[in-house]
C-alpha cells in the first residue's frame, strides 16, 4: 500500500488499509464476494436504490419529483447526504454504490465505468462494507439502514469463511 493510504481523506485513518485487506480476503477466497450463490450484486442494486429514496424523501424532500439524472439533483446530493463532510464521516460506501447503480452523479466514488465491469460491484460493496466494520462505526450503523439485506449475505460470507478456514485449521494441526 501507498503511504496516502493510512491518511485517508474520504473517513479514518486505516480505512483504505482494512479496505484493502478485505479485497485481499475476499481475492484469496476465490472472490466469495462475486459468488453466484449469494446473487449479492442484485440485492445491493434493490437496496441502494429504494433506501436511499426513502432517504431521500426524508431528508431532502424537496427533491422528490426531480429528475435524478438533472444537475439539480446532483448538486442537491452532494451538498447534503452525500456532502463531503458526511462522505468522510460516515456516507462513503453508500454514495459508491448509489453512484454506480443509479448513474447519478456524485463527487464521490469510483470513475466512470469501473463498475461496469462485471464483479466489481460486489467486490467493493464486500470490501468497504467489512472495513467499516472494523473501523467506522458510524458508517457501519448507516449501511445497515441502507443494505440490511446485502449486509446479512456479507455476514453469511464471512460465516462461512471462517468456518472453512477453521477446516483448514484444524487439519493442519492435526497432521
Amino acid at each position: 500500500l501507498k503511504s496516502d493510504a493510512f491518511t485517508n481523506k474520504y473517513g479514518n485513518r486505516y480505512d483504505i488499509v482494512f479496505h484493502e485487506i478485505a479485497h485481499a480476503i475476499d481475492f484469496f477466497n476465490n472472490e466469495i464476494s462475486v459468488n453466484s450463490s449469494y446473487n449479492i450484486g442484485e440485492v445491493i442494486r434493490k437496496e441502494v436504490i429504494k433506501n436511499v429514496d426513502i432517504l431521500i424523501a426524508e431528508k431532502s424532500p424537496q427533491l422528490i419529483g426531480v429528475p435524478k439524472d438533472s444537475k439539480a439533483f446532483s448538486i442537491a446530493l452532494n451538498n447534503s447526504i452525500f456532502s463531503y463532510e458526511n462522505v468522510t464521516s460516515y456516507t462513503s460506501l453508500v454514495a459508491d454504490i448509489y453512484k454506480a447503480v443509479s448513474g447519478v452523479e456524485l463527487s464521490y466514488g469510483h470513475e466512470s465505468g469501473y463498475f461496469d465491469k462485471p464483479g466489481n460491484l460486489e467486490r467493493e460493496f464486500f470490501a468497504g462494507a467489512i472495513s467499516m466494520e472494523i473501523n467506522n462505526a458510524s458508517g457501519a450503523e448507516f449501511n445497515r439502514i441502507i443494505f440490511p439485506e446485502s449486509l446479512k449475505i456479507i455476514d453469511e460470507m464471512v460465516d462461512n469463511l471462517l468456518e472453512s478456514e477453521w477446516y483448514i485449521w484444524n487439519m493442519i494441526v492435526k497432521n
